[in-house]
């Protein structure tokens, strides 16, 4: 019994589900009906990859794997639709993958209907010395490499006449968000606009991608893709700039996606960019910790030594009723880790009186025109450099390098200009106000994640401890608690000031 093993392959995932994986099935199992062979219970699939591209085809690489150890044995038969399902990177490529099968002993079936693609022909051991076979391989292989390149172009200029209507504002039939439909020539809302602003209201109420995601999955609101809502779809739209009215446009380079260019106000806006802002850095900041039901500072509460102070709830003694006291503890210190090993009681509200107090102010950072000069002395330098090498004939490996080197510098300080301009986005005292109004732990939990970095808690015993606040703009703010009562506080940004303003006087 000869055994004969199927390798499939497509470029695409959509394939998946069309004529492709059935169409080259059935021409295997056609052609050992017709040359008495046994169609092996194991094949190869590489399903949604391409055979041009850099990429690893695991079954591919299985497949050859088996067959240089033995598991595909001598004597058996590889069964492919086409040469270019095996490679289309060229004729060496394909020599190279085709010498590794043949010289085990294994034999190569081209099992397709088309004649373009050697159409029945059988690849042997001998065929590697056979002149016939040597020339239409490399044929058949230069001619889909040839082919890969044609598309490869197509689909690149393609994409590019989209980015330059894209750049110029110009709306054009295509994928879009879940809210969106292109009609005569323009984009405008949909009839699932309500459910994108649901989801905005909701998050600006507090509530995370995963609460979000079971509120639409239970009120059996339906999803962009069919399957249900998850939190990685919600974050994701919360944070995609579709939301605020922009475009992201990118280009693809060694496979990778890389961004483009941002056009503004290309698509129909749900919320203003600040608004889109302050969903962003909400998600950013509500990663760092998980709200707890009843835990407006959770994510951001810690104690001296960086530990988390843990939330609890603990029944009263003998309490008729169901009453509960709250308390918090560090979490390094059940581990032997932090000396503070005693229990904090009403924390909550008395740090929301404090937070009453907070003083934040949106600054005027001058950071930024600084790194905002250098870039553009950068720039200047980059533009001076390509000039020059299109005057030079043969540019040395230095200015190259030179270029790479400076390019660089530009994207590290185009990341430290995005931080600097929105470190304090959104930050003012109408937002310290507006605290006061919240009932809600998680609509608190958020909002003060806007305005805290983080709250490190030391105490001494249950009734006095010390507070550090770190805002998030730049300032810190202390308090020492004796009793139960706030005696002492202070403003590294006040201090600053009376520091400032003394050294001016003397």
């Amino acid at each position: 019994m000869t055994l004969a093993y199927s390798y499939v392959r497509f470029s695409s995932k959509t394939q998946a589900t069309g004529a492709s994986l059935q169409r080259q099935l059935e021409a295997s199992e056609l052609f050992c009906l017709k040359h008495g062979l046994t169609l092996s219970d194991v094949s190869f699939r590489d399903l949604g990859v391409s055979a041009f591209k850099e990429k690893i085809r695991a079954s591919l690489e299985d497949m050859l794997t088996a067959i240089e150890n033995g598991t595909i044995p001598k004597g058996s038969y590889i069964l492919i639709e086409a040469l270019d399902r095996l490679s289309r990177k060229g004729i060496s490529h394909t020599q190279d993958i085709l010498k590794s099968i043949l010289r085990q002993g294994v034999s190569v079936a081209f099992v397709g209907e088309d004649a373009r693609t050697l159409s029945g022909m059988v690849l042997t051991e001998a065929s590697l010395d056979d002149l016939t076979s040597v020339i239409m391989v490399s044929l058949a292989a230069d001619l889909a490499h040839k082919e890969s390149l044609r598309k490869a172009k197509l689909v690149q200029d393609a994409k590019a006449r989209t980015r330059e209507k894209a750049k110029q504002g110009i709306p054009i039939a295509r994928r879009l968000p879940f809210w969106l439909q292109y009609q005569d020539g323009t984009y405008i809302f949909n009839d699932k606009v309500s459910v994108i602003r649901e989801i905005v209201s909701l998050r600006q109420q507090g509530q995370g991608p995963r609460r979000i995601a079971t509120y639409l999955n239970l009120s059996e609101i339906d999803a962009p893709a069919g399957r249900g809502w998850s939190h990685t779809t919600v974050s994701h739209i919360l944070t995609a700039p579709y939301l605020c009215g922009d475009y992201q446009t990118y280009r693809t380079i060694d496979d990778k996606l890389v961004p483009d260019t941002l056009v503004k106000d290309y698509f129909p806006a749900v919320v203003c960019r600040d608004e889109w802002l302050l969903l962003k850095a909400d998600q950013k900041y509500s990663s760092k910790g998980k709200v707890a039901k009843d835990n407006p500072f959770a994510g951001v509460l810690k104690c001296k030594c960086g530990g988390g102070l843990v939330y609890s709830l603990k029944k009263m003694r003998g309490e008729s009723k169901e009453s509960y006291y709250e308390y918090h503890h560090c979490s390094n210190s059940k581990l032997g880790l932090c000396d503070q090993k005693g229990y904090i009681r009403d924390l909550i509200p008395l740090l929301k009186r404090v937070m009453n107090k907070l003083e934040i102010k949106t600054i005027k950072n001058d950071r930024s025109s600084i790194i905002q000069a250098s870039m553009d002395e950068t720039n200047d330098k980059i533009r001076h450099l390509n000039r020059l090498l299109l005057e030079l004939a043969s540019p040395p490996l230095s200015v190259l390098q030179s270029i790479l080197e400076l390019e660089a510098k530009v994207e590290t300080a185009k990341s430290e200009l995005h931080q600097v301009m929105h470190a304090n986005i959104g930050l003012s005292s109408s937002d310290v106000d507006r605290l006061a109004s919240i009932s809600d732990a998680a609509e608190y939990n958020m909002h003060i994640k806007r305005l805290v970095e983080r709250i490190a808690v030391s105490h001494s015993s249950k009734q006095n401890y010390s507070v550090r606040i770190k805002k998030r703009d730049g300032h810190t703010q202390s308090f020492i608690v004796l009793n139960g009562e706030i005696k002492l506080m202070s403003d590294s940004e006040k201090l600053k000031n009376w520091l400032q303003e003394h050294g001016q006087s003397n």
